[in-house]
C-alpha cells in the first residue's frame, strides 16, 4: 500500500537561429523549435519512475539544407526513462526501520555522472547500483551509449553512425 505519491511533469519551447557561413562565404540559415516534455511519479520515496522526450523541427532556408535533404522533423524521441528502487527508503517507510546503510538501483535510460562529471557524464542505457555500509559507498555502473547521440570521441571512424560504445564501472 503506498501512503504518498507525488507527480511532477512538464514541459517547455525552445527556439534556435543559426546563421553559418562556410567555406565559401556563404551564409546558411537553420531554424530549430524544440518541444520537450517529463514526468516523474514518486511513491512513498521508495520507486521512482522518470520519462523524458522530445520533438525538433529544423527548418532552412532553401537550399541551405547540410544533407540535402532540406526540412525535417527529428522525433519523437524518448531521451530519459529510468526506475530507482530505494532500500533505505523502503525499510523507513513500510518496516519503520532507520538505517545508515542503504541499497539503490536504477536502470533505464540515464545520466551517469561521476566524480562531478570528470570521470563519467554520459547518457546509457544500463543500470547503476549504489551499496552503502556507514560512511562506505560502493557504486558500479554497466550500460551502452543510445542511438539518440554521436559517440564521444569525434576521431573514431563512423563515429556518428556506429554508437554501442560499453561503460563499465
Amino acid at each position: 500500500e503506498f501512503r504518498r505519491v507525488l507527480f511532477r511533469s512538464g514541459g517547455y519551447a525552445s527556439f534556435n537561429f543559426y546563421a553559418i557561413d562556410d567555406v565559401n562565404s556563404r551564409m546558411h540559415i537553420l531554424r530549430q523549435t524544440d518541444l520537450l516534455g517529463y514526468g516523474r511519479m514518486n511513491l512513498d520515496g521508495v520507486h521512482e519512475f522518470f520519462l523524458r522526450g522530445y520533438v525538433r523541427y529544423d527548418d532552412f532556408d532553401r537550399g541551405d539544407s547540410f544533407d540535402g535533404q532540406g526540412d525535417e522533423w527529428r522525433g519523437p524521441e524518448l531521451d530519459r526513462a529510468y526506475y530507482r528502487f530505494d532500500l533505505k527508503r523502503y525499510l523507513s517507510a513500510y518496516e519503520g526501520v532507520n538505517t545508515r546503510n542503504d541499497f539503490t538501483v536504477t536502470g533505464g535510460r540515464q545520466l551517469v555522472h561521476w566524480a562531478n562529471g570528470l570521470t563519467m557524464s554520459q547518457i546509457i542505457d544500463g543500470g547503476e547500483v549504489s551499496l552503502s555500509y556507514g560512511p562506505v559507498t560502493l557504486q558500479a555502473i554497466a550500460g551502452i551509449t543510445p542511438d539518440l547521440y554521436s559517440d564521444i570521441d569525434p576521431f573514431r571512424p563512423e563515429f556518428d553512425s556506429k554508437y554501442d560504445r560499453g561503460f563499465y564501472g
